[in-house]
């Protein structure tokens, strides 16, 4: 029994995990194409399912059209993926994946459905066909992409942790530009229309003025997390939040005082 327990536990756990949200829309494009590419290879050279009596005119080009099904459930939900992302104060977990590649899944299945009775054969749609769409012509398919999608997210992972997330900070002047990494931002404060950004150079913190608005460093700096209507901070450098509801503060790692904190921001997502 205690042995279930501590499975449950650990499972929770790890679903759970924060993790980075890896997807650019770039990324995603691309990883739509090949996938979609893959699918439409299948489908008019190994001809499954009887596709070698489907003899129209432009069948290949009809054919193709089945790539679409893969492009646009992917951009819909990458598009619903950041919108989900930036209002749960930039926090991804396993769970999210999950949730959301699986529910991706299912569009692009019933996407390929209202294709294939819409452009391929012309039939009326029911939810018989659909059921039968998704347990013979659809989910079959999905072990042959498992191989292609660890491989994507291992490459994705792999570059994440090389690059660290170099970002270019740019500001309303020209001469407003910094580059580093996300891992060296600490902090932000904004001051009418300037915002001073402070990081990690070296061993110190440093710090560099810059004209423009505290929602446009957020926007640029994916870590970043709005605490106060003046200051964004990097989760990353967060040691406690303390004081009572009315009154809070964030004690940040290399930083002599303590941050603000707005008695309506939930700090659940900073852990």
């Amino acid at each position: 029994m205690n042995s279930l327990k501590g499975l449950l536990y650990s499972s929770l756990g790890f679903l759970s995990k924060r993790i980075p949200y890896l997807f650019s829309f770039k990324k995603v494009l691309l990883i739509s194409l090949f996938l979609g590419g893959i699918q439409v290879f299948v489908t008019i050279f190994l001809e499954p399912h009887g596709t070698d009596n489907y003899q129209v005119p432009y069948r290949n080009l009809r054919l193709s059209g089945f790539a679409l099904c893969f492009i646009f459930p992917f951009l819909l939900f990458y598009g619903l993926e950041r919108w989900f992302y930036n209002l749960n104060a930039k926090v991804w977990r396993v769970y999210h994946e999950i949730i959301s590649k699986s529910f991706l899944g299912i569009s692009i299945s019933t996407a390929s459905y209202f294709y294939n009775i819409t452009i391929i054969n012309s039939i009326t749609p029911s939810l018989d066909r659909w059921l039968e769409h998704q347990l013979v012509f659809a989910w079959p398919y999905v072990p042959l992409f498992i191989p292609f999608l660890i491989i994507i997210y291992a490459i994705l992972y792999k570059n994440h942790s090389s690059q660290e997330n170099l970002i270019k900070i740019k500001g309303q002047n020209k001469e407003d530009v910094l580059k580093i990494s996300e891992k060296q931002f600490v902090f932000a404060e904004s001051d009418q229309n300037y915002v001073t950004i402070y990081y990690i150079n070296g061993e110190e913190l440093d710090k560099k003025l810059m004209r423009s608005s505290l929602q446009d460093m957020e926007n640029q700096i994916d870590s970043a997390i709005r605490v106060h209507r003046s200051y964004i901070i990097n989760p990353l450098y967060l040691e406690i939040i303390q004081g009572n509801k009315r009154k809070r503060s964030a004690v940040l790692k290399n930083v002599d005082s303590p941050i603000p904190v707005s008695q309506n921001f939930d700090d659940k997502n900073l852990y």
